[in-house]
């Protein structure tokens, strides 16, 4: 018995081993190289934390501005311009999520100096849409590429497997329609029950224009808030709330002060074309996750409806793309959140 525990220990060292010896080859030779072509998010984010005290992580939320701004910056510039003496470092990407955050935040090494992290809520990330978009496949690739948990040559073969994760485009689409089918809006005295039921109904009758005709544009743009806001968050199955979860328990063990950033949507507009139906729902989601998140200790700054309709710039889509006004009014209500943090360094600046 002692020779055969003897055999399978050594073995064990044997291949843990030549595990570590593949690794740090992996590393010297190869892993820059990939890490460019497969996880460029982190690249940027390595050489943001080094000179930085507070990063601010975000969708492209942060990115958008209109071809009529005079100030093009970013809404995480317009913030800084409120802390001077402070560096806001900032990673941004179109259509990530929370747990690209989480993985970005866990590769934050200990000699750091950041100490306050800002990461956006986006109430869109949290329905069956954005959980099963066409993106989600090569995103979720990326996330496990950077995830620090596992010896960076693991991360590399789970990235060459074409079965990982590998749903195609017309599957998501049916995940999609089976969320939108099973839940339940719960409206009281409501004609429609679930997202697929009024989705259904309003494209067969469409939007009709003053003469009577049906209004394409405005259909299809009805359709898409119905789409994007219409749920309810199941903070007991929604992958966002994990995740988000997850931020928040990793920042108090670090010790980094923690903000959520409740990006504006677009209120007006949904009421106007689905009416108060839909901004209800909208508007009990924010309180939802106000509710959870100061309970947890986290600052969450409220901007749902701050952004007026005309200061959006994108109109055939539901986005949380404003224009310059949009991102300073939305920067200054979190920047006077920051100043529990940091009120000597604050400056009044708009």
């Amino acid at each position: 018995m002692y020779k055969i525990l003897l055999k399978i220990l050594i073995r064990l060292i044997l291949v843990f081993a030549i595990g570590l010896v593949c690794n740090f080859v992996y590393i010297k030779f190869f892993y820059n190289e990939d890490l460019i072509k497969h996880g460029d998010i982190l690249d940027d984010f390595n050489n943001v934390i080094k000179e930085t005290d507070i990063i601010y992580l975000a969708e492209s939320s942060n990115l958008a501005n209109s071809p009529d701004d005079k100030d093009k910056r970013k809404l995480s510039e317009f913030i800084n311009d409120y802390f001077p003496s402070l560096k806001i470092g900032r990673v941004n990407k179109g259509a990530i999520h929370a747990k690209t955050f989480l993985y970005l935040l866990k590769n934050i090494p200990d000699t750091a100096k950041i100490n306050t992290v800002i990461v956006t809520m986006n109430l869109r990330s949290f329905g069956a849409g954005w959980i099963n978009s066409k993106l989600e496949t090569p995103l979720m690739k990326m996330n496990e590429f950077i995830n620090p948990d596992f010896p960076k040559v693991v991360n590399r073969f789970v990235l060459s497997l074409t079965t990982f994760n590998n749903i195609s485009e017309e599957n998501r689409l049916k995940l999609v329609k089976k969320q939108w089918k099973k839940d339940k809006l719960a409206i009281p005295n409501f004609k429609y029950n679930s997202v697929y039921e009024w989705d259904k109904a309003l494209f067969k009758t469409g939007i009709l224009d003053a003469n009577g005709n049906r209004d394409d544009a405005k259909t299809n743009l009805t359709l898409h808030y119905i789409k994007n806001y219409a749920f309810r968050i199941d903070t007991l199955t929604n992958p966002r709330i994990k995740d988000f979860d997850e931020i928040s328990e990793l920042c108090k063990s670090k010790g980094w002060n923690l903000v959520y950033n409740i990006v504006a949507e677009n209120i007006e507009k949904a009421e106007q074309l689905c009416g108060k139906e839909l901004s209800d729902i909208m508007k009990e989601n924010r309180y939802l996750l106000v509710k959870r998140y100061n309970k947890n200790g986290v600052i969450v700054v409220d901007n749902l409806e701050l952004v007026r309709d005309e200061l959006f710039y994108d109109k055939d889509f539901p986005t949380e793309h404003y224009n310059e006004e949009g991102r300073r009014i939305v920067a200054r209500n979190v920047a006077m959140r920051l100043k529990e943090f940091y009120n000597e360094s604050f400056t009044e600046k708009y």
